[in-house]
């Protein structure tokens, strides 16, 4: 029996405000526990930064207000970040995002546990300050499009070894085992669907492979010391920039 398998082409959607789930009200929730006086600070700053502002520089500067606890400010900048996006693709306005969340905040804290109905209006309103389109916010939407747009994507990369063996003519004995390295690449296409690539490296190619990556890693160090140094410029963080998996969402 064939197996159906269904594809969506382009980008799947990575959430909406039907719903909010309950991580994300008890992330919302640390915005209560923000010094008055840290926040205003940091909303000011947010207004002049000439940088850009991703989920990592939002923590960062959250931090202060927070009385350095970092779970509180991953848990605010891990918000901002989700629903930024969201709002940003769908095209909704701060104001009504707020009261979708409010609506959402009734069905999930009926009894008002992590957010209590007397704050509502004080959350609201550094909801509406935090979602902003601050410059820092366009610069780093702005980057993570064209790092979008910039090529096809990998999803994983492996290489597999893989013993052949050597029969003799009455394919009963093994003779000897022929040992195969497989560089597998997945990728994925600009409609959204995986490619395979697949190709065998010998011993030396796998050598090569090793230097042209040495390579590769050196000529990119030289271009950020170039990029921030001689031409004093910053580089944005995007999924061309990290150096592991460490975003989350």
């Amino acid at each position: 029996m064939t197996i159906q398998t269904l594809y969506f082409r382009g980008d799947f959607p990575q959430g909406d405000f039907s719903s909010i789930p309950a991580e994300a009200i008890r992330d919302a929730a640390h915005l209560l526990s923000v010094d008055p006086i840290a926040f205003e600070k940091l909303i000011s700053d947010l207004r002049v930064f000439d940088g850009f502002v991703d989920q990592g520089e939002l923590t960062r500067r959250l931090l202060p207000a927070v009385a350095g606890d970092d779970e509180k400010a991953k848990g605010i900048a891990r918000f901002v970040d989700r629903y930024h996006e969201l709002i940003r693709t769908h095209g909704v306005p701060v104001s009504k995002f707020i009261r979708i969340f409010l609506d959402g905040l009734k069905k999930a804290d009926p009894k008002g546990e992590l957010i209590p109905s007397c704050s509502a209006s004080a959350f609201c309103a550094r909801l509406e300050q935090l979602f902003t389109s601050y410059p820092g916010y366009l610069r780093q939407a702005k980057a993570e499009e064209l790092a979008k747009n910039c090529g096809i994507p990998i999803e994983g990369i492996e290489i597999i070894l893989d013993l052949r063996p050597v029969f003799d003519s009455d394919r009963t004995t093994i003779e000897g085992v022929i040992p195969v390295s497989r560089l597998r690449i997945v990728s994925t296409a600009f409609n959204g669907l995986p490619v395979l690539t697949e190709v065998v490296l010998t011993e030396y190619e796998l050598e090569q492979l090793e230097t042209v990556v040495s390579q590769a890693k050196a000529k990119l160090n030289a271009a950020k010391k170039a990029v921030t140094e001689g031409l004093r410029s910053k580089i944005p963080n995007t999924r061309f920039t990290e150096a592991s998996k460490s975003r989350t969402k």
